[in-house]
């Protein structure tokens, strides 16, 4: 076989093979594929060992059933030419063809059916592996060139050719593909153009099989957003889904997921939703349960910004009643091709005189003229988003009203995750409509919905008729997820709950006569079937203790209704008459149900919890606990110096106290350092008062232990200050004491650490450290103390060492007119001057140059930081729950309301008239420059998932009173969003 005949793109496809032998018998191909992943082969002829020589590689290949030897003493022959024959064959076994099967046709007339290969060379052209020599023939003896064997190899590996590489004593059409096997750790002889041999045949070979026959580890290949709250992550292979878990990260802080991450069919491909919208930064994607080690890659995020708007029509649809108005819609998305328009902040120009207009959340246009519009008319009509500088303009043609003619059911909704099951409620459920008009504008307007679409449910046995006898009718506006949306609301007539089966739901217009349908489906009373209990990670006594579960319906399905789980029978050795202390709960964070033994106040360790499914199979647990928590253990002191300069001083408050229990948990120390019973005294000794004094404010008076003088603090407003005196060193210990009657040291409290002193000589350097962005005071135009921003300045070491300085040593000051330093040690940027925005160009941020003049030992330095100061305005940035007033933190989910004070039956408005207070008072809002702000009437404020009273109706905000509950959605004007629950007591 010549060189020559490989020169075409079709005759390089016939490389794509894996070397074969001349047969001795037919072997099945799922016999030598599971062979040869296994891998056994190789062990057995080399003891485990990895074949080195070019008869140990062919030994390994024939135990595989890839090789056999010539002749009846199976004679290795690695000497021997290769043939185009022998190739096919290897590449049949190598891509798993069929070589066993006859082909009823033969392409070649050298090849005929009594041949030996006459089934590896049909095959190998059937799946256009090899093509022929011309002339119809195939030479089967033909010698193969060491080049083409490269080409087969690269191929059958899937590596692609290096472009533009050149391989000495290679021809161009082999040197890209010779380079990809190089670049992978894979040589042949270089006589590239040479007749090979089958030992080179053999080598190369093995060197494909090692790499398929082992596969790869796993890996993640990527990880990329593909939606404001969705991040792909894309693996090297197929993984086992079962087993992979997943923690996304931005910084330190833990972004939590909404549901269980989704695969692609080949599972390689996993699809994350956050909780929260991704911000600009770096976030770390985690992936544990794979390998031994978690699996982590990084993805660079930006702001969700809008990159487009449109128009759905330039048709402007006159209002049914008036010609005085006239509507259109835009739709606004996001960088990710995600629809945006609900989230605003757009701003509208008409071309026409006296015009009012509006744009609705919806994207709904309305342009309003006291001298009505002309069919046919033209109006110019242009829509910016200012925040993101995207703009779009149309010239709308004014039109015959608008009528609902295109229809589609895209969904069926229930505020409460419930599912269609037999005797549900039909008014909790919502089937999700998406009218558009005959100009393509989505239709919003429920009044006309209403009749312009007929609504039938064709086996009212399971879902019963809609009423649409009323002027209200079915339809109506309801807010999903934040965004608004037309649904229809199913009916119930008198009582008439759900029953088993399928309804199909017809939509009809009466303007085209166009229709769409939805089925549904009602599903059995779902129950409980079996249930499944597993030891929790901790049981900590005086503790709500997290039980893992899994919950199984008599459909198959997993069960996370917190109603049908709470209805089954469940009991606990801790339960009391009035008491129960075993519930399935919801995190409504991590949007999973936990099965939660709450041990608050309860002495014995052992617990015992048994549970009845609704089909009556009885499960048990055996619960060992472990003692309460206690604060154990002293773990550090943050944001303390450890190097100072003297005269230099720090001063730290008891919050900066780090303490974990006796399980190496963090504990909230949060009102344990009031002097009550039960609560906490912090004391602090220096070894060398003369070195680093101690200096604490606080009412108690020192105490001596051992000959050694503490400083003692008790209450939340104390603070300890270590004033650096002289050059040397002190060690700085801290011990922990617990009121127990009288104040007893807590076991292994001791924290130390040392305080080094040192003189402005000792220091080789200074710098001024990284600081907060400044927030340009003068938008809001006053002076607000808390947005002045610390400029930290250092001196350093030799060693690299950071050296806390006092004040004295330097001097800072700023180039900017619109900012000053205050106190000597924060900058301020507050520029009443208008003219001072120039510097701003335009941009939110500029440059503030801040210099601090150092008055060394024996010499005045200056050093200088760029620190960002910006105008944009103040806005929330982070949500978080808190304890204030009547309100209570339970968890990161969840707040409580305590009205029992007054009556068991006292409203909760009798506490919060409105939820915007109640909200003001479990929500702390922070802006973008880490300063807590509140502004409930700015707010989208969301209820929903309402306690039912007796007769199952949904209550209001106005009705709940002790012992109900509802969730809450606050969602803020730039759309930073959090949902929790509110407990009544």
């Amino acid at each position: 076989m010549r060189d020559s005949s490989y020169h075409s793109s079709m005759q390089d496809k016939q490389m794509f093979s894996r070397g074969g032998e001349k047969k001795v018998m037919k072997k099945s191909l799922s016999v030598l594929l599971s062979a040869a992943i296994a891998f056994g082969a190789f062990a057995s002829v080399a003891s485990a060992a990895t074949p080195t020589t070019a008869l140990e590689k062919f030994e390994a290949l024939k135990a595989a059933g890839i090789f056999s030897g010539v002749g009846a003493s199976q004679d290795p022959a690695l000497a021997s030419k290769m043939t185009r024959a022998e190739l096919a064959r290897i590449l049949d076994l190598l891509k798993g063809l069929d070589v066993d099967t006859k082909p009823t046709t033969q392409s070649f007339s050298d090849v005929k059916s009594s041949h030996w290969a006459f089934e590896e060379i049909e095959a190998a052209k059937a799946a256009g592996l090899v093509v022929g020599v011309g002339g119809g023939k195939f030479d089967p003896n033909g010698n193969v060139t060491v080049q083409q064997i490269a080409v087969a190899a690269a191929n059958v590996l899937g590596l692609k050719p290096v472009a533009g590489a050149t391989v000495a004593g290679a021809d161009n059409w082999a040197a890209g593909y010779i380079q990809a096997l190089l670049d992978n750790g894979i040589t042949l002889p270089t006589t590239y153009k040479a007749a090979a041999t089958r030992e080179i045949l053999v080598t190369a070979t093995y060197s494909v099989y090692e790499k398929i026959a082992v596969p790869a580890a796993v890996e993640v290949a990527s990880v990329t957003a593909t939606g404001a709250k969705k991040i792909q992550v894309t693996f090297n292979k197929a993984v086992d889904t079962s087993k992979a878990t997943f923690a996304v990260k931005k910084g330190s802080v833990a972004v939590n997921l909404s549901k269980a991450a989704s695969f692609s069919d080949d599972k390689k491909v996993a699809t994350l939703e956050l909780a929260t919208k991704l911000t600009a930064g770096d976030y770390t994607v985690s992936v544990s349960g794979l390998t031994d080690t978690a699996l982590t890659k990084t993805l660079t995020a930006q702001d969700e910004k809008v990159s487009k708007i449109e128009f759905a029509s330039l048709n402007a649809p006159v209002d049914r009643a008036s010609n005085t108005t006239i509507y259109a819609n835009i739709k606004a998305s996001n960088q990710y091709g995600e629809d945006v328009t609900s989230q605003g902040g757009f701003t509208l120009s008409v071309g026409k005189a006296n015009a009012t207009y509006t744009i609705s959340s919806a994207g709904e246009i309305a342009i309003t003229s006291a001298a009505g519009f002309l069919k046919d008319e033209k109006v110019t009509v242009g829509v910016l988003h200012s925040a993101s500088n995207t703009f779009v303009s149309g010239v709308l043609v004014v039109s015959d009203a608008a009528r609902a003619s295109e229809l589609a059911i895209t969904g069926i909704y229930n505020p409460n995750s419930k599912t269609l099951e037999e005797g549900a409620d039909p008014n909790d459920f919502y089937l999700i409509v998406d009218a558009k008009d005959q100009y393509g504008n989505s239709v919003t307007n429920t009044t006309y919905l209403n009749k312009d679409v007929v609504i039938t449910s064709q086996n009212t046995t399971v879902v019963p008729q809609f009423d649409q006898s009323t002027a209200s009718g079915p339809f109506q506006t309801k807010t999903i997820d934040g965004v608004s949306k037309i649904v229809a609301q199913l009916n119930k007539p008198s009582g008439q709950l759900l029953k088993a089966g399928t309804s199909k739901v017809m939509l009809i217009s009466n303007f085209t006569g166009k229709s769409a349908s939805y089925d549904v489906n009602v599903s059995e009373n779902v129950k409980v079937d079996t249930i499944t209990l597993s030891q929790p990670e901790v049981a900590v006594l005086g503790e709500k203790v997290k039980i893992p579960f899994t919950a199984i319906d008599q459909f198959g399905k997993e069960v996370t209704d917190v109603n049908k789980l709470n209805a089954m029978t469940r009991t606990s050795t801790y339960d009391s008459v009035s008491s129960k202390k075993l519930s399935f709960v919801r995190d409504y964070v991590n949007n999973k149900t936990e099965l939660v033994l709450d041990t608050a106040g309860q002495t014995a360790k052992n617990a015992v919890i048994s549970i009845v499914t609704s089909t009556f199979k009885s499960y048990q647990l055996n619960i060992s606990l472990v003692d309460a928590a206690a604060a154990t253990v002293i773990s550090g002191i943050n944001d303390l110096d450890k190097v100072y300069a003297v005269g230099a001083n720090d001063t730290v408050d008891l919050s900066k106290v780090a303490v974990k229990d006796q399980y190496a948990r963090a504990v909230d120390m949060t009102g344990k350092w009031s002097g009550d019973a039960g609560t906490y005294r912090l004391y602090v000794a220096s070894s060398d008062t003369a070195t680093v004094d101690v200096v604490t404010t606080g009412a108690q008076a020192p105490v001596t232990i051992d000959g050694v003088t503490y400083n003692v603090l008790d209450n939340a407003a104390d603070t300890f200050k270590l004033d650096a005196k002289k050059k040397g060193s002190a060690t700085i210990t801290f011990k922990l004491f617990n009121l127990d009657g009288t104040y007893k040291e807590v076991s292994s409290s001791t924290y130390t650490f040392s305080a080094n002193v040192v003189e402005a000589a000792d220091i080789k350097d200074y710098v001024v450290e990284d600081a907060a962005t400044a927030y340009d005071q003068a938008v809001i135009g006053s002076v607000n103390s808390k947005y002045d921003v610390t400029i930290p300045v250092k001196g350093v070491l030799a060693d690299g060492s950071k050296v806390a300085l006092p004040t004295s040593f330097y001097q800072l000051n700023e180039n900017d007119s619109g900012a000053s330093i205050v106190g000597g040690s924060a900058l301020r940027v507050y520029a009443p001057d208008p003219g001072t925005y120039a510097a701003y160009g335009d941009k939110d941020t500029r440059d503030v140059t801040v210099t601090a003049v150092v008055y060394a030992a024996d010499q005045t330095l200056v050093v200088s930081k760029t620190v960002k100061a910006s105008k944009a305005a103040s806005a929330p940035d982070k949500l978080a729950l808190e304890s204030k007033n009547s309100v209570v933190k339970e968890s990161d989910a969840v707040v409580s309301v305590d009205v029992s004070s007054v009556s068991a039956t006292t409203p909760l408005t009798n506490k919060y008239a409105t939820i915007a207070g109640l909200v003001n008072d479990a929500v702390v809002v922070t802006d973008q420059y880490g300063v807590e702000i509140a502004d409930p009437s700015t707010w989208s404020i969301y209820t929903s998932n309402f306690t039912k009273d007796s007769n199952g109706v949904a209550k209001t905000y106005n009705t709940v009173v002790a012992g109900d509950s509802f969730d809450v959605v606050v969602i803020t004007a730039n759309n930073k969003q959090i949902k929790f629950r509110v407990v009544v007591k």
